[in-house]
């Protein structure tokens, strides 16, 4: 991948398991079919909607190398070529492009720097395009702390390095001048900036979009158009699981610059998100994703302790 391809909805799939807590297959299989036939740009596996942190290392591998599996030799049937960043396209849409491919990103979040490196370096080997990792989150550090950190991760990794910012669950937010640091690292791509703070968001946009190298992905999903409109290049939805379709519909709108659209679009995905937040915590979030996707035959409900099931 260059870095003008980290665009499109990039799908944050969940973690399909047996009644044992192994990896299921078959549930792997139906569900990354599902996100292909939906045109998604990206299947992002071990982030937070896939439990990755509940996953021992033996089976992060083994759902990394299943997902490339079903994914590969598939494609995708988009055919319009990427954009640079913040260009208009043909029909008017600001900093959308068109992906040419499915791409497959694995998380390799972590407190150990080491794992972390050994981590991406498995995952490369066997095909993942993209490595995606928030900031280690156990010990206060200084903000030249985390940057050092990322750039050892970044100067590392075999694959492009996404930097996940989601102090949700981190406690630690990743400050801006840090990611605009980070940004002309060669090996850094992208952030995934999923903090629920409108007026940060806003200050992410201004400062790193209508770049070619480098790309920002909207991972708080009642931000969606507003990032489409200010130049991100992609969103990352946790119920882009059970309606890709939904979030195809809104980026279609916003490639197209039809705003009008993408609005309507927003309060449909608003009310599928909010079905699932209403009244839980994320792991009770996660686990109702699971029990509706397991009603849509696409995956049994089980879950990983210390999640309980729907």
């Amino acid at each position: 991948m260059t870095k003008q391809q980290f665009s499109g909805i990039v799908v944050p799939m969940i973690t399909p398991f047996t009644e044992s807590g192994g990896i299921d297959p078959d549930g792997v299989r139906k569900v990354v079919d599902h996100l292909v036939e939906a045109r998604m740009a990206g299947i992002f596996v071990l982030g937070t909607t896939g439990e990755y942190a509940s996953i021992p290392a033996d089976d992060r591998l083994e759902l990394v190398r299943l997902t490339i599996d079903s994914v590969r030799g598939r494609g995708s049937p988009q055919v319009r070529p990427p954009a640079p960043s913040g260009t208009e396209t043909s029909s008017g849409g600001r900093g959308c492009a068109e992906p040419e491919d499915v791409a497959v990103y694995a998380g390799i979040s972590g407190n150990c720097l080491r794992e972390s490196i050994d981590a991406a370096k498995a995952y490369a080997d066997i095909g993942v395009d993209a490595v995606v990792a928030h900031p280690p989150y156990y010990y206060p550090v200084t903000d030249e702390d985390m940057l050092k950190y990322y750039e050892q991760l970044a100067d590392a990794a075999p694959a492009p390095l996404l930097i996940y910012n989601i102090p949700q669950t981190t406690g630690v937010s990743v400050p801006i001048e840090t990611i605009e640091a980070l940004s002309r690292h060669p090996n850094v791509a992208a952030i995934k900036e999923s903090e629920s703070d409108l007026p940060r968001f806003e200050r992410v946009l201004a400062t790193l979009t209508g770049r070619d190298d480098f790309a920002v992905l909207t991972g708080h999903m009642p931000f969606a158009v507003i990032g489409f409109r200010k130049g991100a290049r992609g969103a990352v939805p946790m119920s882009g699981n059970s309606h890709p379709h939904e979030y195809r519909k809104l980026y279609d709108a916003a490639l197209a610059g039809d705003w009008d659209a993408a609005e309507k679009q927003q309060k449909i995905i608003d009310e599928i998100g909010g079905s699932y937040h209403a009244g839980r915590v994320l792991g009770q979030t996660l686990a109702e994703l699971k029990r509706v996707m397991s009603e849509m035959g696409l995956c049994q409900p089980h879950v990983l302790p210390p999640m309980t099931p729907a």
